[in-house]
């Protein structure tokens, strides 16, 4: 959890079911009254921009996000087809989760795609599971060399 008097620029943040990228901020301090964070944030998906005063001890979750360049390579019914440039590892999304971004994707063009905490962490999971198999498995044969 991340509190509004620690906001920075560029911070994301878990706000109204949805994510929020910090552009800009102030910390306010006047002379009668409570002092209070004046924040101007963007949300990730929709690209809609919020000026929003908070409270400086408002806590609200920090969102991971990742930004990857994918090339888009086909639609499938419903699903869209991504392939990550760098792993060559293949990601069907459905109309959702694309969202309006659908209109404007072409075969073979290259998009950014940003990937909620949670989709991230599973992948992430997934990888640190065959790195820690790998990781024992040389410690295996590394044991019974010695």
């Amino acid at each position: 959890m991340i509190t509004a008097g620690d906001f920075r620029k560029g911070l994301t943040v878990e706000w109204e079911n949805g994510v929020w990228v910090i552009v800009d901020f102030q910390h306010v301090k006047p002379g009668k009254g409570a002092a209070f964070v004046r924040t101007k944030i963007k949300n990730v998906m929709s690209g809609a921009v919020v000026e929003r005063s908070f409270n400086p001890t408002d806590k609200m979750p920090r969102a991971i996000i990742e930004t990857k360049e994918m090339n888009y390579l086909y639609q499938d019914g419903d699903l869209y087809h991504f392939m990550d440039i760098e792993t060559y590892e293949q990601l069907p999304l459905n109309r959702e989760q694309v969202e309006d971004a659908h209109r404007s994707v072409l075969e073979g063009h290259r998009d950014l795609l940003r990937e909620r905490h949670e989709e991230l962490r599973e992948r992430h999971e997934e990888r640190w599971e065959r790195r820690e198999a790998r990781r024992e498995e040389r410690y295996r044969r590394r044991r019974g060399r010695y």
